[in-house]
């Protein structure tokens, strides 16, 4: 869900780093990079969804997705993987969240996606009954093109979500199910200590409770890959990031 502007404001009171950091040993034996000191040996609570939603918002993904008999969309392993990477250089140990059910609250927010999904398919349906329909053709009037609609159509089926959780499980990741959504789950997690952060870039984890949140961690760029915001709920309620007074704030 998230709450975009008050996002901004706990970026703005939290510090940028990176879960690795480069090694400034003279020894040539030793690693290039080495694990940041506040994740170190710790357990992070992962939303597996944001990061698939992700993996399927490219050109390929979206084509991939339109395949059938269903194929498996090879963003998805691949993004797995890089998290799965980031991990071990950072000595954290990765703990899914997959989304169970939605609670009846979304229900209309929920319904409105799943309008534009279902439209956005129907016209692909129409379209790619023309073998010649290329990426780039415009739909109609409104200036949308073939490849806008594929896009819009995706989401995280079941078969994407198998597909996460088996390369997860290939390499000993801890992985469960939520009985509604991840967000509650993960909170619940961090406020009870079975992890001690929670990694995604939703700011509504940071609300309920988790009081260290990694985000905006960058795991396809090669040059900053694990680079990320730390969000450490008792720094940010110490600058008054809400407005005057809000470091007085409390969980009650």
């Amino acid at each position: 869900m998230g709450f975009p502007k008050i996002s901004k404001k706990i970026k703005a009171a939290s510090k940028r780093g990176s879960l690795i950091i480069p090694n400034t040993s003279l020894d040539q034996y030793a690693p290039t990079f080495i694990p940041h000191p506040k994740v170190i040996n710790r357990r992070f609570g992962l939303d597996v969804s944001v990061f698939l939603h992700k993996a399927l918002g490219n050109i390929v993904s979206a084509g991939e997705f339109q395949v059938s008999p269903k194929i498996p969309i090879s963003k998805v392993d691949e993004v797995c993987m890089k998290l799965v990477n980031i991990a071990r250089k950072a000595n954290i140990t990765l703990v899914v969240c997959a989304d169970g059910r939605y609670h009846p609250f979304k229900q209309s927010v929920n319904s409105e996606r799943r309008a534009t999904r279902s439209q956005a398919q129907d016209q692909l349906n129409i379209l790619f009954e023309n073998p010649g329909v290329m990426l780039d053709d415009t739909i109609n009037d409104d200036g949308k093109c073939v490849s806008t609609l594929m896009k819009k159509a995706v989401y995280v089926r079941e078969d994407v979500l198998h597909q996460a959780i088996q390369v997860f499980k290939k390499n000993k990741v801890e992985v469960y199910c939520a009985p509604y959504e991840a967000d509650f789950q993960l909170a619940y997690w961090a406020r009870s200590s079975f992890t001690d952060g929670t990694i995604t870039i939703d700011s509504d984890l940071f609300f309920l409770g988790s009081g260290f949140v990694i985000d905006e961690l960058e795991y396809s760029s090669a040059r900053s890959v694990g680079s990320c915001i730390f969000v450490e709920r008792e720094e940010v309620m110490k600058v008054n990031a809400f407005t005057k007074g809000s470091s007085k704030w409390s969980d009650d």
